[in-house]
This record gives C-alpha cells, structure tokens and sequence, in this order.
C-alpha cells in the first residue's frame, strides 16, 4: 500500500536583480517553485511496516509534508541548506532490513517531468554524517538508493523504533542562477532564467525486507547481492 502526500506550490525565489547584472535590456523574474511531495511508506506484507518520519513527526495519515521547510521565511535561497531529517521507523511486528529510494526531478511549466532537459543534480539531498547508511553504487542524480546497515528492530513499548536519519537537508544548488537562455530581437538582447516556472518534486520510499532468509529477500525483492555477518548488511 503507497501513502501520497501533496503540497502546494510555493514561491522559490525571484532573481531578478541577478539577472539585471548580465542583461543589457529586459530581465525576467523568475517564478521557480517547489512541489513536492510524493513520500510513499511501502508496507511488504501484514507484519512488515515501515512509516517515514520527518524533523521527528511520524509521517502517517494526510500530514502534510515539507510543511515547516522554510519556517519563517517566504523564498527559499538557492546554496542555502534547509533541514528536513528524514528516517524510517518501524511500524510492523518483525525486525526488518530497510532501504530508502529518493527520487528528484523537475517539472516544466505545463507540468510535464523534464528530466532530459532540467537537470536533477541541481536538486541537492545533504546525506547525514551517520554511518549506518550506505548509498549504492547504483544511484544516480534522479535516484538515490540508500541501505541501512543494522536491523531495524520492532518495539517492546508504544515508541517506534526508528533508523538514523538517512538525510538531514535539503538544498537547490547556487549554480542554478547561471542557468539562462539568451534572446536577441534585433539589437536587444535579454535573458531568460531556464528554470522560470519550473517546479521541483522529490520522492521518498521506505521499502522493508523480513530478517529470516533476508539475504534471499532482498535479492527477490530489490533484485541485488547482499551479505550479511553479525546482523550487518551489505549490499554488494
């Protein structure tokens, strides 16, 4: 079962006087913004439950997420890290091996994903200084894969259990503001922000694998080489 979560879009950031340093004549405001979120918790099966929890908040129900990114601020600065913490805490009745898929890219302004022609890369996730998290070999600037390590253990009292956090910021790359497209109409010359109207979405799955036969799970399920010795995971 997939949990979605939506957002409303929000203003990025306006650029305008930026762009008054490299025009000759005319600049354009930018409207980029941000939508995101599809967070999806995947339950495996009835005794396997994982729920994602952000800045500490269970993530459940219809909670809105990347609410509280900003905070008191209305524009979000490109270069500038903004904490979003995010980990998995253990909602089933078993222990679990845990991995978490981040998926980042942008939509034009009709909407459309336009991840052949807006780069991903730009859309910067801040791994957290632990080390029970690994990332794959096989992530790439749209999707991240992260395994973790240790068993995430079911709890003997109402608390959840929870990993380290597998993130702990968000951020669009300062190199953004030199993405412009130059425009000539006789002997004027103006520039438009390549990104302008452009949203951003990032996704976040949290997908759990029983511990009894886990090295022949993961390789079912997620379809990679793993080995196990004293409860730790690596995945190969």
């Amino acid at each position: 079962m997939k949990k979605k979560f939506k957002l409303s879009p929000m203003l990025l950031l306006a650029i305008a006087a930026v762009l008054l340093l490299v025009s000759t004549v005319g600049s354009t405001q930018a409207a980029l913004l941000y939508y995101s979120d599809n967070y999806v918790a995947t339950v495996e099966t009835f005794d396997i439950g994982t729920v994602l929890v952000e800045n500490g908040d269970p993530m459940e129900g219809d909670t809105a997420l990347l609410g509280n990114l900003l905070g008191d601020d209305t524009k979000i600065v490109p270069g500038k890290t903004y904490d979003e913490v995010i980990q998995v805490a253990n909602s089933g009745q078993i222990d679990s091996y845990v991995r978490v898929l981040i998926r980042k890219y942008w939509l034009d302004e009709s909407g459309k994903k336009a991840s052949d022609k807006l780069d991903p890369s730009y859309i910067e996730l801040i791994p957290s200084a632990s080390d029970k998290w690994k990332k794959s070999d096989d992530s790439t600037a749209e999707r991240e894969i992260f395994y973790y390590k240790d068993i995430l253990k079911t709890s003997k009292t109402n608390k959840k259990e929870m990993t380290d956090a597998v993130i702990d910021g968000i951020k669009i790359n300062g190199a953004i503001l030199k993405e412009v497209i130059q425009h000539t109409n006789g002997n004027k010359i103006s520039y438009e922000y390549k990104y302008d109207g452009c949203k951003f979405v990032v996704e976040v799955e949290a997908q759990a694998i029983q511990t009894h036969n886990a090295v022949d799970a993961i390789k079912s399920a997620w379809g990679v080489n793993a080995t196990i010795e004293d409860g730790v995971l690596t995945v190969n």
